[in-house]
């Protein structure tokens, strides 16, 4: 009875945000009919002459979907109701379109049109009949600012009182503090506010509270860094694994990436990096090497052009990739001209797929600005590219980039859709501004976000819209009511009930690809950025080298070798460190070790010949620990001795070798061993001393001449270094209910996700055994955290949840789905509740 009544309450509450007009259910349903291709040439050639730019005859304009819809020529989703259907079909020589002294359309013709109403008249971002096209300046633009109004002093507010004054409108009224506080989280940092921190910031009476809060949360890094590198990743076509991986076709940027947001790099640096690639950048201009027969289109330097146009000019190049654009002045030579700057090697024009013979010449979209030299070498043309693109005269650069952030921050761009930079600002000042502004800051993304925060328009209540607005007739009444995404539900749940993951094995994983290996990759840039080097740099095939030199094979007994093999040996020794900065120890083994440390099995290595360093810095206590090792070597036919050198280096931050320990004489070694053999506190004194047979250049190993000083393994300790940080959901390949929640695969750009709830989340969300277990987990942690009594749970998570107590209805239902004593099946049934609510889903 309680899911009853549970589902029949959210039946009510999201009935309003499932029910989709017929123009969004059709849009959801994509038609095979494309517009660009199919329908704008019948348009064109049959009717724009008379119904298209300045001509609007029988007040019918073709110009946009707006004026189409205006004129009320169709109707969306019905195409047997829409007057151009039935013009277009009409026998009477006085209705007929066109008229009878032009040609008609053919059957196939008019099927397209069908086809293409009946779909919901879908219509390209940005495109339109009109000759007087929109065509955003190239320079940047410097706004002389209104006067103040009422004390909104943020430049923002400044030039939006002026609009608002011109379209008759007032600015919306403020955010509650909670509210407030719960957007500017998720937006920033993508996690909900601590119950704690919000009732400390809704205590503070100071007036400045507010901007120290934006500083704050800004400030917070690694939460900051986490949550953008959604955004980023999705931008920049960045995943952990999936297509392309498997034959060196595509690389992850992860670690560049991360290390960029967590320093805060400067945008223009940040893209000059990215198109004349930074190691560990080059996985974005390399795109994706399709296997099997590929479209032209999708060819590794198309998509370097279709990528760099869309990343970081707001262009869509996808069409001029084909042929000449239908919606925009870019060429099909623009485009491989663009794409010409990657290649490698002579690359032939293609139109639709067909081999033109004429080939690229290497050229930059914008000449006014500098051009690339086509007989330069590819490393210095992209260089040329990177230097053109982020020129401080570039203002396509940062109106693009303050757009997006404009977009992430407030719902909707100022330049609407954000990929479609030709179309027309509701407010080019405001759009100019921003772009200038960050120019003028050195490109400080996180500058732009604070003036942004900081204004009374973000921290305004979200402003309603009745229906979705076409770019030319929409109206800023405020910020839009915004999702969340796939990961900040995800992190959402994790964190009420700190239930977070821990790291498994593919998240460390280097496959020499690319793949997996998304937190060592953090790490490593984590340690970037506070200026420490990353062990993977100072642990060199010299430093080795010279540690082998001080290195001993050591035996379990003397008489081992001549008289009674023993396959097995066991190794031990109490030690104590000096002062490094990094602490290794460097194994091999005659023929396989098991190594311990303070009773915990770190590492496995195999074969006399090869070295494995292991880094155990965070393993060690501050006296006394024990280093143990399990050595065999079964032979085919008889066992053999087996044997272990092993060395304990101590490194500074700098890479020097500060000192090392080898196991010698002084260490004890027994053929048998009890339990408990590999810890602290046992008792090995009645073991014999272990015995030094040579050093590392000893016969018959000869481990100091065979040491190859590029091939050997390092082991770090990454449990240990991401111990007590949660694994966010952006860190990890997405699971099955975050694909149906909207995260996508990253095969080509994505600058924005669906906003609507489909049926299949729905169903995931109600009964889907992915959100099953979450709750099952964070329902069992609750109730050993925050069982002290109903009415306490309750207010606990509607603090935490939704930043409010719960009203006396909802603590009375909340009351009975927890039951009394409390149950994990009550806890689960309130969480699920709580989590469904549009309240909840929504930042608003």
């Amino acid at each position: 009875m309680k899911q009853l009544f549970v589902i029949a309450a959210l039946c009510v509450l999201w009935g309003p945000i499932l029910r989709l007009s017929a123009d969004d259910r059709a849009a959801d349903d994509r038609s095979a009919t494309d517009f660009a291709h199919d329908v704008v040439p019948i348009l064109r050639q049959h009717c724009v002459e008379c119904h298209g730019g300045d001509e609007a005859e029988g007040g019918m304009s073709l110009n946009t979907r707006s004026t189409l819809l205006d004129a009320e020529a169709v109707t969306p989703g019905q195409a047997d109701q829409s007057t151009l259907i039935e013009l277009v079909t009409s026998t009477d020589p006085v209705e007929q379109m066109p008229p009878k002294d032009r040609a008609r359309l053919t059957a196939a013709e008019i099927t397209t049109l069908r086809n293409w109403i009946d779909a919901g008249a879908l219509w390209e971002d940005g495109f339109t009949f009109a000759e007087d096209r929109y065509e955003s300046p190239l320079h940047p633009r410097e706004v002389e600012l209104p006067p103040a109004r009422d004390g909104r002093s943020n430049p923002i507010d400044r030039i939006l009182d002026a609009y608002f004054a011109e379209h008759d409108l007032r600015p919306g009224p403020p955010l509650d503090d909670q509210t407030f506080m719960r957007r500017l989280s998720l937006d920033i940092t993508g996690l909900l506010p601590h119950p704690d921190e919000l009732r400390q910031f809704l205590a503070d009476g100071s007036s400045d509270k507010r901007e120290r809060l934006i500083r704050r949360t800004l400030d917070d890094d690694r939460a900051f860094a986490e949550h953008w590198l959604t955004f980023w990743s999705d931008l920049l076509r960045n995943t952990y694994a999936g297509t392309g991986f498997i034959d060196d076709g595509r690389r992850q940027i992860t670690e560049w990436l991360y290390g960029a947001l967590l320093t805060n790099k400067p945008y223009d640096q940040f893209a000059r990096e990215l198109i004349a690639p930074e190691p560990g950048a080059a996985g974005f201009i390399r795109g994706i090497k399709w296997r099997g027969n590929v479209n032209s289109s999708q060819a590794t330097e198309i998509q370097f052009a279709q990528s760099i146009g869309q990343v970081f000019l707001g262009i869509n190049l996808k069409c001029a990739s084909c042929h000449d654009s239908f919606i925009d002045r870019w060429t099909l030579a623009d485009t491989y001209n663009l794409a010409g700057i990657y290649a490698t090697a002579p690359l032939e024009i293609h139109r639709c797929d067909v081999p033109t013979g004429r080939f690229a010449e290497p050229a930059w979209l914008f000449p006014e600005l500098g051009q690339i030299d086509p007989a330069a070498e590819q490393p210095e043309r992209l260089r040329q590219m990177a230097e053109l693109m982020t020129a401080p005269e570039n203002g396509r650069l940062t109106r693009t980039i303050v757009n997006r952030l404009w977009q992430r921050l407030m719902g909707r761009g100022i330049v609407h859709p954000v990929d479609a930079m030709q179309t027309r600002p509701w407010s080019e000042e405001l759009i100019d501004f921003l772009a200038w502004d960050l120019r003028e800051h050195g490109y400080d993304l996180k500058h732009t976000m604070a003036l942004i925060a900081g204004s009374h328009a973000y921290q305004s209540q979200a402003a309603a819209l009745d229906a979705p607005a076409a770019p030319e007739g929409y109206v800023f009444g405020g910020p839009l009511t915004k999702r969340m995404t796939a990961e900040q539900f995800t992190d959402a749940l994790h964190s009420l009930a700190d239930t977070w993951p821990g790291p498994d094995g593919r998240a460390f994983r280097r496959d020499g690809r690319g793949q997996g290996g998304q937190l060592a990759a953090v790490v490593r840039a984590e340690e970037q950025a506070a200026s420490r080097i990353p062990l993977e740099r100072l642990v060199t095939g010299s430093l080795l080298r010279t540690a082998l030199e001080q290195s001993l094979w050591v035996w379990s007994d003397a008489d081992a070798l001549t008289e009674t093999p023993q396959a097995t040996a066991h190794f031990r020794k109490a030690v104590s460190v000096d002062d490094a900065d990094h602490v290794l120890i460097l194994l091999s083994a005659d023929h396989a070790a098991a190594l311990f440390v303070n009773g915990k099995r770190l590492a496995k290595q195999e074969g006399f010949d090869r070295v494995l360093a292991v880094e155990v810095t965070r393993r060690l206590q501050p006296e006394e620990n024990v280093i143990a090792v399990h050595v065999e070597n079964d032979g085919e036919q008889d066992p053999n001795p087996a044997g272990l050198l092993l060395t304990v280096l101590g490194i500074s931050d700098k890479g020097d070798l500060l000192w090392a320990r080898p196991a010698d004489e002084t260490w004890r070694a027994a053929a048998e061993a009890p339990d408990g053999w590999q810890r602290l506190g046992f008792d090995d004194s009645s073991w014999p001393a272990a015995t030094v047979i040579g050093g590392a250049e000893a016969e018959p190993w000869t481990l100091l001449e065979k040491f190859d000083d590029g091939k050997f393994t390092l082991q770090r300790d990454w449990n240990l270094l991401w111990k007590d940080h949660p694994v966010r959901a952006s860190l990890s390949p997405p699971s099955g209910l975050q694909a149906t929640l909207g995260r996508p695969n990253r095969e080509q750009v994505v600058s924005s996700r669906p906003s609507q709830l489909t049926t299949l989340e729905a169903i995931s969300l109600s009964n889907g055994e992915e959100m099953s277990r979450m709750l099952s987990e964070a329902a069992t942690r609750i109730l050993a955290t925050h069982a002290e009594s109903p009415a306490e749970l309750t207010d606990w998570l509607y603090w935490s949840a939704l930043t409010r107590p719960p009203r006396p209805a909802e603590a009375e239902v909340a009351a009975e789905l927890l039951g009394s004593p409390i149950t994990t099946e009550g806890i689960e049934d309130l969480l699920w509740t709580v989590l469904m609510l549009p309240e909840f889903q929504l930042i608003r």
